[in-house]
């Protein structure tokens, strides 16, 4: 499996999901944590985002919990920061543990919703 990206190990993972097969939910999951550590961190909002919506995905929702609280600039300043959806962005501001200044955090809520609206200069 070692020459799938996090993405592709993301859609096997819900593949998995949808029919049911929790060893190999398991054994993904594991792979993902053992395996591409640092990649799933520069793709936190694409995994946060999925975590999210899956319930099955326990080990990794701890895996992004930890991330979260331990390490939020690998969060607020992940590749795919701007993509992730309000009700996940809003869950993660919900946290009270966020190791970051509220100022950083702020600045990145600012450039998420300047992102959301694409008609908006980018100089503001």
């Amino acid at each position: 499996m070692s020459e799938y990206g996090v993405p592709t190990l993301l859609d096997i993972l819900i593949a998995a999901d949808e029919l049911i097969l929790e060893t190999l939910i398991d054994y993904i999951q594991d792979f993902l944590i053992d395996h591409y550590n640092d990649d799933m961190k520069q793709s936190f909002a694409l995994l946060y985002q999925i975590v999210f919506d899956y319930n099955s995905f326990g080990k990794l929702h701890t895996f992004c919990t930890e991330i979260a609280s331990t390490s939020p600039d690998a969060v607020f300043k992940s590749d795919n920061f701007t993509t992730m959806k309000e009700n996940v962005l809003i869950s993660l501001l919900k946290r009270d543990d966020l190791n970051m200044e509220e100022i950083d955090i702020w600045k990145s809520v600012i450039k998420w919703g300047i992102a959301q609206i694409p008609s908006l200069q980018s100089d503001l």
